[in-house]
C-alpha cells in the first residue's frame, strides 16, 4: 500500500486538497497496520507510540504556511510513514514460499487435454450431424440469441487454442500462452488479462500428476471456457453475473451471450454425462427474492466499476514522465469525479488517487464477488462475510435497489474501518454512476444491462 511521491514544486497546487488528500491515505495505512499486527507486535508499546507519532506529526501540518514549508513537512510526513510501514513489514512472519509458477510439460500435457475437449465441445455444438440434444441444450441457454452465442463459442476455441500454441514450458510470469500463477485466490482456477493477440490466462498452480485426470481435465474446462470468452477481443463478454444462486439464469436472453458465466455453465452442462443432469442453464429462470435482486445489481455494478478503475488507469510513461493514458477522456472525467485532477493537486497525487480507486475497487470486489458474501432478505436484512457479519442494513427498505445501496455502504464501511478503502464516498459514487460511463461495454449492451438493472432495482 505505496503513498505518491510528494512533487518537488506544489506553488501552483491546490495546497488544502492534496494535503487532505495525503492525510486520507496516511490514515487508511495506520488503521491497516493496527488492525493486522502480527503476534507480538500488538504488546509491543514502541509501534504503538510510533503510529501515534506518524499521526500527531500529520494532523500538525497547515495547508496556509509558505509552499515550500508545506512541501517539506509532507515530504518528511510520506518518509516517517515508510519508515513505519517498513517496520510493519519486517516484523510480520514471512509469507509461506509460493510454488514456482513456471508451466511444466505435465501442466501443459493437462491444458492440452482441456482445449482438445472444448474443441470437441465446439464441434459437437455445430455439427448438424451430431445428437440434437446439444442443439436443445443452447437454445435453452440462449434462447434466440442462440447463434450469436455459436459464434462466441466458436471464437472462443480459436482464441485457446492460440493460447495453448503460445504457451512456453519452464518459463515464469511469460505473461502470453497460458500463465501458472500462485497469486490467484482459491476461489478463482483462472483469470483472463487482456483481450485479443495480446491477451493471456493465468492458470492457479495444480498438481498434472497423482490425481484423477478426467476430473482434473473436467474440472478446468468450464474455467477455461469462461475466461476464454473474455480473450476474443475486449468487450466480447463480461462478468456481468455469476453462477451463484443460478443469477446467470436470470439474465435475458440478449445479455447472456454477453456473459461469461453462461458459458461457462454451458460447458458444466455438456461434460454431464447424461441429459437428466441439464439443469444448472435450464430456460425457465429462478424466482429471486429481494435479495438475490439486490445481491445480482450489486455484483453486476462492482464488477463494473473493478473492471473499469483497473482500465481507467492504464497509462504508457514517455521521456521525461509524460504520461499518455489509454482513455484521455474518460480518465479526465473520472479524476475529476474522485478529485484525482492533476491540476489541483499534482500529476503524482492524480495517479495515485485513480490507483487508489482501483485498490479499492478491488478490495469490494472480493467481498461482493465472493461465493461466500451472504446477503438475507428483509426486514433486519443481514451482510457476511465467510460467516463473519459485517453488519444489518436499517429498515426499511422498499426495494432491491435500496437494498443493494444501502448494502454497499455497510460492506464500505467495514473496508475502510480496516484500512482497505481510503475514499468511500467517492468509491460509492463510482461504483453508482459506472453503468452511465462504462467505455468497455458497447452502447446496445450498455443499453440492455441498464434496463435489466433499472427492472431489479425496481422489484
Amino acid at each position: 500500500m505505496s503513498i505518491p511521491t510528494v512533487p518537488a514544486d506544489i506553488s501552483a497546487l491546490d495546497r488544502p486538497a492534496l494535503l487532505a488528500s495525503y492525510r486520507t491515505m496516511v490514515d487508511a495505512r495506520l488503521r491497516y497496520m493496527d488492525r493486522n499486527k502480527p503476534p507480538g507486535m500488538g504488546d509491543n508499546p514502541g509501534f504503538s507510540t510510533q503510529m501515534q507519532y506518524v499521526a500527531d506529526g500529520w494532523r500538525s501540518l497547515n495547508p496556509n504556511v509558505p509552499p515550500g514549508e508545506l512541501q517539506q513537512g509532507l515530504t518528511r510526513g510520506v518518509a516517517m510513514l515508510l519508515r513505519l510501514q517498513g517496520i510493519f513489514a519486517n516484523w510480520s512472519p514471512l509469507p509461506e514460499t509460493p510454488p514456482r509458477n513456471a508451466l511444466e510439460k505435465g501442466h501443459l500435457d493437462v491444458l492440452t487435454e482441456a482445449v482438445d475437449l472444448i474443441k470437441k465441445m465446439n464441434e459437437s455444438l455445430h455439427s448438424s450431424s451430431t445428437f440434437s440434444g446439444w442443439k436443445s441444450l443452447v437454445h435453452e441457454a440462449f434462447g434466440p440469441q442462440s447463434d450469436h452465442a455459436l459464434h462466441v463459442f466458436r471464437e472462443t476455441t480459436k482464441s485457446l487454442e492460440r493460447l495453448l500454441k503460445d504457451s512456453e514450458v519452464g518459463k515464469e510470469n511469460a505473461e502470453k500462452g497460458f500463465v501458472l500463477s500462485s497469486g490467484l485466490p482459491k476461489s478463482m482456477a483462472a483469470l483472463a488479462v487482456g483481450a485479443g493477440a495480446n491477451a493471456y490466462i493465468r492458470i492457479r498452480p495444480f498438481a498434472p500428476t497423482g490425481v484423477n485426470r478426467s476430473e482434473l481435465v473436467n474440472k478446468l474446462v468450464p474455467s477455461l471456457v469462461h475466461e476464454g470468452t473474455h480473450t476474443i477481443k475486449p468487450g466480447a463478454t463480461a462478468d456481468l453475473v455469476y453462477r451463484k444462486n443460478g443469477l446467470h439464469a436470470a439474465l435475458p436472453y440478449l445479455l447472456r451471450p454477453a456473459n461469461a458465466a453462461n458459458f461457462e455453465q454451458l460447458a458444466i452442462d455438456w461434460i454431464a454425462p447424461s441429459r437428466e443432469q441439464w439443469a444448472g442453464i435450464a430456460a425457465k429462470p429462478p424466482t429471486l427474492s429481494r435479495a438475490d435482486k439486490a445481491l445480482a445489481i450489486m455484483r453486476i455494478k462492482v464488477s463494473r466499476a473493478w473492471v473499469c478503475a483497473y482500465n481507467i488507469r492504464q497509462a504508457t510513461y514517455g521521456d521525461e514522465g509524460a504520461v499518455t493514458f489509454k482513455y484521455p477522456e474518460w480518465q479526465s472525467s473520472v479524476s475529476s469525479l474522485i478529485g484525482a485532477e492533476a491540476d489541483v493537486v499534482g500529476a503524482l497525487m492524480a495517479q495515485g488517487r485513480l490507483d487508489e480507486l482501483n485498490d479499492a475497487a478491488d478490495a469490494l470486489m472480493k467481498v461482493v464477488g465472493d461465493e461466500e458474501f451472504v446477503l438475507t432478505d428483509p426486514p433486519h436484512a443481514k451482510i457476511k462475510m465467510s460467516g463473519r457479519e459485517l453488519g444489518v442494513v436499517p429498515d426499511p427498505v422498499a426495494t432491491a435497489g435500496q437494498l443493494a445501496s444501502a448494502a454497499l455502504q455497510v460492506v464500505v464501511a467495514d473496508l475502510t474501518s480496516r484500512g482497505l478503502v481510503a475514499f468511500p464516498e467517492e468509491l460509492l459514487t463510482w461504483v453508482s454512476v459506472v453503468m452511465q460511463s462504462d467505455k468497455l461495454l458497447n452502447e446496445a449492451l450498455l443499453g440492455a444491462v441498464n434496463d435489466f438493472l433499472a427492472e431489479l432495482a425496481a422489484s
